[in-house]
């Protein structure tokens, strides 16, 4: 594996998903429905995704820190469903209600890919011997 260009993508990755994201909560705040033009409604759809189940599945499938941020996006993609069904029944506050769980899903898998990106640098750098 070549951890610089696995860093590298994983980096482009979080960044999207974090841009996914933003675009999500502008539509929540707004109170439009997500997932009709530009916002992807499945896990495999999105940037992120894309590069999770493709070349990053490729490259980093093996470590267990990579594995587990796989259920999570998926837990994140339902609650995303659940925020534009209740949306669409004009259910705001279920909506708002929903969109915390969100947040904190989304920022536990962050979390998780800050630790594989700082696992990912460790690897990078060269050891130094004390």
């Amino acid at each position: 594996m070549n951890s610089t260009a696995a860093l590298s993508q994983l980096r482009h990755a979080k960044s999207a998903m974090l841009r996914w994201r933003e675009y999500a909560h502008q539509h929540m705040v707004s109170g439009v429905v997500v997932g009709s033009k530009g916002t992807p409604v499945e896990p495999t759809q999105c940037e992120f995704g894309k590069w999770f189940h493709g070349s990053g599945a490729e490259m980093l499938g093996h470590i267990p820190q990579f594995c587990a941020i796989r259920d999570t996006h998926s837990t994140l993609y339902e609650v995303h469903k659940q925020i534009h069904h209740h949306l669409l029944s004009d259910e705001l506050e279920y909506a708002k209600q929903q969109w915390k769980h969100f947040t904190h899903l989304f920022h536990q898998m962050l979390d998780a890919i800050i630790a594989l990106e700082k696992d990912l640098e460790q690897q990078i750098r060269p050891q130094t011997v004390a």
